[in-house]
């Protein structure tokens, strides 16, 4: 198991490198979650921070994020098939010459891609471990475009994401993604009414 634990510290729980997610048959609408998706969607709100919901999903083991698939089950990221097919029929081409041109290479290669991942000491620790790794901070995905934008703070909440994102937008534009890992120190501190 994952984590630091000897145990698992919830039943319906699973420890993964990414944290706590809930089992897939596990309960998924706690009043505990739903509160602080409650919380983050008024925070994203008073940002004007826009949220598609059909591209919003809760905890899952399996995650489609920038045409790649992140599977903390098997621990892999892969590229869905569909992608490869697409990928190959565009590169054949260009590859069977053996010169290219920048409208070719653009065609591939795209503009470039925004990604910020804000959160907790996890995501500041993923940084470093990031650094020491062959692809980089960029995860390898600078050869796609992706600059990806680390910011972890220890201890941070739900309380601290309306300032911290604020503060950030004061040095850089608004990225095409944000990937949030936030509300782990809030657990165990929220009062549920009961």
């Amino acid at each position: 198991m994952a984590g630091s634990f000897l145990e698992k510290p919830i039943s319906t729980l699973r420890t993964s490198p990414i944290g706590l997610v809930p089992k897939e048959k596990g309960p998924d609408d706690t009043p505990v979650s739903q509160m602080m998706l409650d919380t983050f969607s008024d925070i994203c709100e008073e940002l004007g921070v826009p949220i598609a919901s059909e591209k919003s999903v809760g905890p899952v083991t399996s995650l489609e994020f920038l045409g790649l698939v992140i599977d903390t089950v098997e621990m892999v990221v892969r590229i869905p098939q569909d992608k490869l097919l697409k990928l190959k029929s565009l590169l054949e081409p260009i590859l069977l010459n053996k010169k290219i041109t920048h409208k070719d290479l653009e065609s591939v290669v795209g503009q470039e891609v925004s990604v910020w991942i804000v959160g907790s000491s996890l995501i500041r620790n993923a940084f470093v471990h990031a650094r020491s790794r062959t692809g980089g901070v960029n995860l390898g995905l600078h050869r796609i475009g992706v600059k990806i934008w680390w910011q972890g703070y220890g201890g941070m909440g739900l309380k601290d994401l309306e300032s911290t994102i604020k503060r950030l937008m004061k040095y850089e534009k608004r990225p095409k993604y944000a990937v949030l890992h936030i509300a782990g120190n809030d657990l165990g501190k929220t009062k549920l009414g009961f």
